[in-house]
Protein backbone atom coordinates (compact mmCIF):
# COMPACT_ATOMS: atom_id res chain seq x y z
CA UNK A 1 0.00 0.00 0.00
CA UNK A 2 2.98 2.54 1.06
CA UNK A 3 4.61 1.64 -2.50
CA UNK A 4 1.08 2.66 -4.15
CA UNK A 5 1.22 5.53 -2.73
CA UNK A 6 4.63 6.90 -3.28
CA UNK A 7 3.84 5.77 -6.93
CA UNK A 8 0.84 8.16 -7.37
CA UNK A 9 3.58 11.13 -6.32
CA UNK A 10 3.74 11.48 -2.85
CA UNK A 11 5.90 14.08 -1.32
CA UNK A 12 8.72 12.45 -0.48
CA UNK A 13 11.02 13.10 2.58
CA UNK A 14 12.44 16.58 2.51
CA UNK A 15 16.10 17.31 1.47
CA UNK A 16 18.30 19.64 4.01
CA UNK A 17 18.87 22.64 1.32
CA UNK A 18 22.02 24.81 2.53
CA UNK A 19 23.63 26.12 6.35
CA UNK A 20 22.66 29.19 6.86
CA UNK A 21 26.06 30.33 8.11
CA UNK A 22 29.19 30.05 5.49
CA UNK A 23 32.73 29.90 6.18
CA UNK A 24 33.25 33.08 4.04
CA UNK A 25 30.83 34.85 6.98
CA UNK A 26 28.91 36.55 4.00
CA UNK A 27 24.74 36.59 3.76
CA UNK A 28 23.44 34.47 1.44
CA UNK A 29 22.92 37.31 -1.24
CA UNK A 30 26.47 38.78 -0.30
CA UNK A 31 27.80 35.28 -0.93
CA UNK A 32 25.97 34.58 -4.34
CA UNK A 33 26.77 37.84 -5.86
CA UNK A 34 30.63 37.72 -4.82
CA UNK A 35 30.88 34.34 -5.89
CA UNK A 36 29.58 35.20 -9.34
CA UNK A 37 31.84 38.39 -9.87
CA UNK A 38 34.89 35.58 -8.81
CA UNK A 39 33.40 33.60 -11.46
CA UNK A 40 33.20 36.31 -14.42
CA UNK A 41 36.42 37.59 -13.42
CA UNK A 42 37.91 33.75 -13.65
CA UNK A 43 35.97 32.44 -16.24
CA UNK A 44 36.37 35.55 -18.52
CA UNK A 45 40.35 35.01 -18.31
CA UNK A 46 39.94 31.48 -19.07
CA UNK A 47 37.71 32.24 -22.34
CA UNK A 48 40.73 34.81 -23.19
CA UNK A 49 43.46 32.36 -22.98
CA UNK A 50 41.69 29.28 -24.14
CA UNK A 51 40.44 30.65 -27.26
CA UNK A 52 43.86 32.14 -27.50
CA UNK A 53 45.65 29.26 -27.11
CA UNK A 54 43.48 27.61 -29.41
CA UNK A 55 44.54 30.58 -31.83
CA UNK A 56 48.06 30.48 -31.68
CA UNK A 57 48.32 26.06 -32.13
CA UNK A 58 45.86 26.24 -34.84
CA UNK A 59 44.81 28.85 -37.18
CA UNK A 60 46.77 30.55 -39.75
CA UNK A 61 47.94 33.95 -38.47
CA UNK A 62 48.47 35.09 -41.97
CA UNK A 63 46.50 38.37 -43.37
CA UNK A 64 45.54 40.00 -40.19
CA UNK A 65 42.72 40.19 -37.55
CA UNK A 66 39.92 40.08 -40.32
CA UNK A 67 41.08 37.27 -41.96
CA UNK A 68 41.62 35.63 -38.83
CA UNK A 69 38.43 36.22 -37.86
CA UNK A 70 37.06 34.71 -40.99
CA UNK A 71 38.87 31.85 -40.23
CA UNK A 72 37.59 31.39 -37.19
CA UNK A 73 33.71 31.77 -38.06
CA UNK A 74 31.68 28.66 -37.64
CA UNK A 75 34.87 26.86 -36.46
CA UNK A 76 34.02 24.29 -33.75
CA UNK A 77 37.24 24.42 -32.14
CA UNK A 78 36.81 27.75 -31.04
CA UNK A 79 33.94 26.97 -29.46
CA UNK A 80 35.36 24.40 -27.52
CA UNK A 81 38.50 26.26 -26.78
CA UNK A 82 36.65 29.07 -25.10
CA UNK A 83 33.62 26.72 -23.39
CA UNK A 84 35.76 23.99 -21.54
CA UNK A 85 38.06 26.55 -19.92
CA UNK A 86 34.74 28.69 -18.55
CA UNK A 87 32.71 25.43 -17.88
CA UNK A 88 36.19 24.48 -15.40
CA UNK A 89 36.15 27.79 -14.12
CA UNK A 90 32.30 27.19 -12.81
CA UNK A 91 32.65 24.00 -11.81
CA UNK A 92 35.71 25.07 -9.63
CA UNK A 93 33.55 28.43 -7.99
CA UNK A 94 30.60 25.84 -7.52
CA UNK A 95 32.32 22.96 -5.40
CA UNK A 96 35.01 25.20 -3.78
CA UNK A 97 33.27 27.87 -2.70
CA UNK A 98 31.15 26.05 -0.09
CA UNK A 99 33.92 23.29 0.07
CA UNK A 100 34.12 23.71 4.39
CA UNK A 101 30.47 24.02 4.94
CA UNK A 102 28.24 20.90 5.93
CA UNK A 103 26.25 19.37 5.32
CA UNK A 104 27.85 16.85 2.58
CA UNK A 105 29.30 17.98 -0.69
CA UNK A 106 26.19 15.82 -2.28
CA UNK A 107 23.25 17.34 -0.29
CA UNK A 108 24.85 21.16 -0.32
CA UNK A 109 24.81 21.13 -4.25
CA UNK A 110 21.52 19.17 -4.55
CA UNK A 111 23.18 16.15 -5.74
CA UNK A 112 20.42 14.01 -4.52
CA UNK A 113 17.07 11.78 -5.51
CA UNK A 114 14.53 13.54 -6.81
CA UNK A 115 12.07 10.80 -5.69
CA UNK A 116 10.64 10.55 -9.23
CA UNK A 117 9.50 6.81 -10.37
CA UNK A 118 10.20 6.11 -14.25
CA UNK A 119 7.46 7.49 -15.34
CA UNK A 120 7.22 10.49 -13.61
CA UNK A 121 11.05 11.23 -14.73
CA UNK A 122 9.90 10.81 -18.51
CA UNK A 123 6.64 13.02 -17.49
CA UNK A 124 9.53 15.85 -16.53
CA UNK A 125 11.89 15.17 -19.35
CA UNK A 126 8.98 15.46 -22.10
CA UNK A 127 7.72 18.37 -20.35
CA UNK A 128 10.77 20.35 -21.40
CA UNK A 129 9.03 21.04 -24.69
CA UNK A 130 6.82 24.24 -23.31
CA UNK A 131 9.01 26.07 -21.59
CA UNK A 132 12.23 25.44 -24.62
CA UNK A 133 9.55 26.90 -26.80
CA UNK A 134 8.38 30.01 -25.18
CA UNK A 135 11.84 30.70 -24.43
CA UNK A 136 13.25 30.57 -28.43
CA UNK A 137 10.06 33.04 -28.88
CA UNK A 138 11.54 35.44 -26.19
CA UNK A 139 15.04 34.91 -27.98
CA UNK A 140 13.13 35.53 -31.21
CA UNK A 141 12.29 39.05 -29.82
CA UNK A 142 15.35 40.20 -29.06
CA UNK A 143 17.33 38.66 -32.24
CA UNK A 144 17.37 42.66 -33.51
CA UNK A 145 19.35 43.42 -30.39
CA UNK A 146 21.82 40.33 -31.22
CA UNK A 147 25.87 41.72 -31.52
CA UNK A 148 26.94 38.01 -32.31
CA UNK A 149 27.06 37.02 -36.40
CA UNK A 150 23.65 34.93 -36.92
CA UNK A 151 25.38 32.89 -39.83
CA UNK A 152 28.60 31.56 -37.22
CA UNK A 153 27.19 28.17 -35.60
CA UNK A 154 24.98 27.21 -39.06
CA UNK A 155 28.21 27.55 -40.87
CA UNK A 156 29.83 25.26 -38.25
CA UNK A 157 27.07 22.78 -37.83
CA UNK A 158 26.87 22.40 -41.81
CA UNK A 159 30.90 21.55 -41.46
CA UNK A 160 30.81 19.71 -38.70
CA UNK A 161 32.00 15.55 -39.83
CA UNK A 162 30.00 12.98 -38.06
CA UNK A 163 32.48 12.38 -35.58
CA UNK A 164 32.71 15.68 -34.54
CA UNK A 165 28.78 16.15 -34.57
CA UNK A 166 28.13 13.11 -31.84
CA UNK A 167 30.85 14.68 -30.06
CA UNK A 168 29.87 18.13 -30.01
CA UNK A 169 26.15 17.27 -29.33
CA UNK A 170 27.16 14.59 -26.11
CA UNK A 171 29.24 17.80 -24.79
CA UNK A 172 27.25 20.34 -25.42
CA UNK A 173 24.44 18.28 -23.44
CA UNK A 174 26.74 16.91 -20.38
CA UNK A 175 29.06 19.74 -20.37
CA UNK A 176 26.73 22.73 -19.77
CA UNK A 177 24.02 20.53 -18.28
CA UNK A 178 25.77 19.63 -15.29
CA UNK A 179 28.48 22.13 -14.56
CA UNK A 180 25.88 25.35 -15.16
CA UNK A 181 23.22 23.25 -12.76
CA UNK A 182 25.79 22.61 -10.39
CA UNK A 183 26.52 26.10 -9.64
CA UNK A 184 23.21 27.97 -10.69
CA UNK A 185 20.66 25.34 -8.97
CA UNK A 186 23.02 23.70 -7.06
CA UNK A 187 25.12 26.40 -4.99
CA UNK A 188 23.19 29.75 -6.31
CA UNK A 189 19.70 28.55 -5.84
CA UNK A 190 19.96 26.50 -2.58
CA UNK A 191 22.31 29.12 -1.01
CA UNK A 192 19.36 31.70 -1.33
CA UNK A 193 16.96 29.49 -0.49
CA UNK A 194 18.39 29.12 2.57
CA UNK A 195 17.09 32.78 3.71
CA UNK A 196 14.88 34.26 0.92
CA UNK A 197 11.88 33.11 -0.64
CA UNK A 198 11.48 30.62 -3.81
CA UNK A 199 10.39 33.49 -5.79
CA UNK A 200 13.25 35.67 -4.97
CA UNK A 201 16.11 32.59 -4.71
CA UNK A 202 14.39 31.45 -8.70
CA UNK A 203 14.72 34.58 -9.84
CA UNK A 204 17.55 36.44 -9.18
CA UNK A 205 19.42 32.78 -9.89
CA UNK A 206 17.84 33.08 -13.16
CA UNK A 207 18.99 36.50 -13.66
CA UNK A 208 22.45 35.45 -13.06
CA UNK A 209 22.47 32.72 -15.62
CA UNK A 210 20.63 34.46 -18.57
CA UNK A 211 23.81 37.10 -17.66
CA UNK A 212 26.57 34.70 -18.35
CA UNK A 213 24.92 34.04 -22.03
CA UNK A 214 25.70 37.92 -22.64
CA UNK A 215 23.83 38.21 -25.97
CA UNK A 216 20.27 39.40 -25.75
CA UNK A 217 18.30 36.83 -27.66
CA UNK A 218 20.45 33.87 -25.31
CA UNK A 219 19.68 36.21 -22.56
CA UNK A 220 16.04 35.75 -22.88
CA UNK A 221 16.43 32.34 -23.74
CA UNK A 222 18.55 31.22 -20.70
CA UNK A 223 16.14 33.86 -18.32
CA UNK A 224 12.79 31.70 -19.23
CA UNK A 225 14.45 28.50 -19.04
CA UNK A 226 16.32 29.30 -16.11
CA UNK A 227 12.87 30.04 -14.61
CA UNK A 228 11.70 26.43 -15.49
CA UNK A 229 15.28 24.51 -14.72
CA UNK A 230 14.69 26.47 -11.10
CA UNK A 231 11.15 25.49 -10.24
CA UNK A 232 12.14 21.92 -11.21
CA UNK A 233 15.20 21.73 -8.72
CA UNK A 234 13.03 23.66 -6.13
CA UNK A 235 10.54 21.55 -6.12
CA UNK A 236 11.52 18.13 -6.29
CA UNK A 237 14.94 19.17 -3.70
CA UNK A 238 17.34 17.99 -6.64
CA UNK A 239 19.29 19.48 -9.20
CA UNK A 240 19.37 15.82 -10.87
CA UNK A 241 15.67 16.46 -12.98
CA UNK A 242 17.41 20.46 -13.70
CA UNK A 243 20.76 18.49 -15.15
CA UNK A 244 19.04 15.82 -17.48
CA UNK A 245 16.17 18.68 -18.88
CA UNK A 246 18.90 20.94 -19.47
CA UNK A 247 21.40 18.15 -21.01
CA UNK A 248 17.89 17.38 -23.40
CA UNK A 249 17.79 20.54 -24.31
CA UNK A 250 21.00 21.67 -25.21
CA UNK A 251 21.79 18.17 -27.30
CA UNK A 252 18.55 17.57 -28.78
CA UNK A 253 18.33 21.27 -30.19
CA UNK A 254 22.06 20.91 -31.36
CA UNK A 255 21.26 17.12 -32.71
CA UNK A 256 18.49 18.45 -34.66
CA UNK A 257 20.10 21.37 -36.25
CA UNK A 258 23.11 19.09 -37.33
CA UNK A 259 20.63 16.55 -38.94
CA UNK A 260 18.34 18.79 -41.00
CA UNK A 261 21.73 20.33 -42.66
CA UNK A 262 23.34 16.51 -43.36
CA UNK A 263 19.77 14.79 -44.48
CA UNK A 264 17.28 16.22 -46.85
CA UNK A 265 14.18 16.18 -44.86
CA UNK A 266 10.82 17.09 -46.57
CA UNK A 267 9.26 20.20 -44.99
CA UNK A 268 5.89 18.77 -44.26
CA UNK A 269 7.84 15.77 -42.09
CA UNK A 270 9.26 18.41 -40.16
CA UNK A 271 6.03 20.22 -39.17
CA UNK A 272 4.37 17.22 -38.45
CA UNK A 273 6.75 16.20 -35.75
CA UNK A 274 7.02 19.29 -34.09
CA UNK A 275 3.25 19.72 -33.72
CA UNK A 276 3.49 15.89 -32.31
CA UNK A 277 6.02 17.13 -30.01
CA UNK A 278 4.59 20.15 -28.78
CA UNK A 279 1.08 17.98 -28.23
CA UNK A 280 2.84 15.49 -26.04
CA UNK A 281 5.27 18.29 -24.14
CA UNK A 282 2.04 19.95 -23.34
CA UNK A 283 0.60 16.82 -21.63
CA UNK A 284 3.48 16.25 -19.92
CA UNK A 285 3.93 19.62 -19.22
CA UNK A 286 0.34 20.07 -17.46
CA UNK A 287 1.29 16.77 -15.53
CA UNK A 288 4.38 17.46 -14.44
CA UNK A 289 2.82 21.40 -12.79
CA UNK A 290 0.16 19.30 -11.45
CA UNK A 291 2.15 16.49 -9.96
CA UNK A 292 4.87 18.87 -8.27
CA UNK A 293 2.44 21.69 -7.10
CA UNK A 294 1.33 19.95 -4.06
CA UNK A 295 5.20 18.91 -3.38
CA UNK A 296 6.46 20.96 -0.33
CA UNK A 297 9.64 21.82 -0.97
CA UNK A 298 12.42 21.08 1.12
CA UNK A 299 12.59 23.71 3.74
CA UNK A 300 14.89 22.78 6.43
CA UNK A 301 18.38 23.65 7.03
CA UNK A 302 21.35 21.68 8.41
CA UNK A 303 22.64 23.65 11.27
CA UNK A 304 27.00 22.48 11.52
CA UNK A 305 26.77 22.68 15.07
CA UNK A 306 23.58 21.04 15.73
CA UNK A 307 20.81 19.12 14.48
CA UNK A 308 18.76 20.27 11.37
CA UNK A 309 16.45 23.07 12.71
CA UNK A 310 13.84 24.32 10.34
CA UNK A 311 13.48 27.86 8.75
CA UNK A 312 10.69 30.44 8.96
CA UNK A 313 7.86 28.82 6.68
CA UNK A 314 9.33 29.87 2.96
CA UNK A 315 7.04 31.86 0.97
CA UNK A 316 6.52 30.87 -2.08
CA UNK A 317 6.35 33.63 -4.42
Amino acid sequence: MAQETEMAGAAPPTVPVLPVRQATGLSPVASVVVAFLVLIAVGGVAIVVGSAIYVVLFIPLEGGSEAIGERLKGDPGIMFASMIPSQLAMLAVACLWRWRNAPPFRQRLGLVSPHLTGGQWAMVLASAGIPFAVSVLAAASMAKFSFSDPEALGDMWTSMTGALAVFWVAYIGIGPGIVEEMYFRGFMQRRLLSARSAFFSIGLTSLFFAIVHIDPPAFMLALVLGIWLGWLSWKTGSILPSIATHALINSGWNLAQVSLRKVEVPEWTIWTGCGALFVISLICFVGTIRMLRGRPPADPVVNPSGPAEELPAARSS
